[in-house]
């Protein structure tokens, strides 16, 4: 019998610091990682509709912060440290946002970290993008 602290939120904390990968995918649940894990990913089934609510408040999490990071981004040069909104964190809090992190984590927040890591790779495809386009533009014709 499951413990009756058993949230969709602890659920998902057990998932991930046992390896697993947790999304939602519309009204599907997809966890990816090994089958030793079996008994996690049935408990997470078996709480499927608040484990998916937790997943779509994250979703919203990580957006409000991409929008404000993505600004922070320069054309040329070297990125900077992201950050969410101006905190003063205490030594348990993301440096990004100001939010408790998870034990574990170091440094930015979960959503911070993965906000981040979007807006990074959007960039590096931008400007590869823009080299690209200098490189056709010198060729001769």
């Amino acid at each position: 019998m499951e413990p009756l602290a058993t949230t969709p939120v602890v659920l998902l904390g057990e998932a991930r610091a046992a390896g697993l990968t947790v999304e939602a995918d519309g009204d599907r649940l997809v966890v990816r990682g090994t089958k030793s894990q079996g008994q996690v990913v049935d408990r997470l089934l078996a709480h499927k509709a608040g484990v998916l609510a937790v997943l779509a408040s994250e979703a919203h999490e990580v957006a409000w912060r991409i929008e404000i990071m993505a600004m922070q981004i320069p054309a040329i040069g070297t990125i900077p440290f992201l950050v969410a909104r101006p905190n003063h964190a205490g030594p348990a809090d993301c440096l990004s946002c100001g939010d408790p992190m998870e034990a574990g984590q170091r440094y930015k927040c979960r959503a911070c970290a993965e906000a981040a890591r979007r807006v990074v790779v959007a960039d590096e495809a931008e400007r590869a993008a823009r080299s690209a386009r200098k490189e056709v533009s010198r060729e001769p014709a």
